[in-house]
């Protein structure tokens, strides 16, 4: 079934897959900034030096929307019909 009809993985889901299928390992930043919400952790996906994704301030349970899951993907060369992604 193709896009818009599938049902968006959420973060968490997005996360694992990336980390199984395709390589990527889950990191987070060494120092975590001063916000205005207090200290923020950063996390992000990397695949290979150079090639990484910042991950939304999002909970795992949240679903993405198809435009953050497609830039997600792009970032990390994902094809981003893994997910559903696709116009049929």
């Amino acid at each position: 079934m193709a896009y818009p009809l599938v049902p968006m993985p959420t973060l968490g889901e997005f996360i694992a897959r990336a980390t199984t299928e395709f390589a990527a390992t889950l990191q987070t930043t060494a120092r975590d900034p001063v916000g205005p919400r207090g200290p923020a952790r950063i996390r992000y996906l990397q695949r290979s030096p150079g090639m990484f994704a910042i991950l939304p301030d999002l909970a795992d349970t949240d679903p993405l929307t198809p435009s953050v899951l497609h830039t997600l993907c792009d970032q990390l060369s994902i094809p981003p019909e893994t997910f559903g992604l696709t116009l049929e």
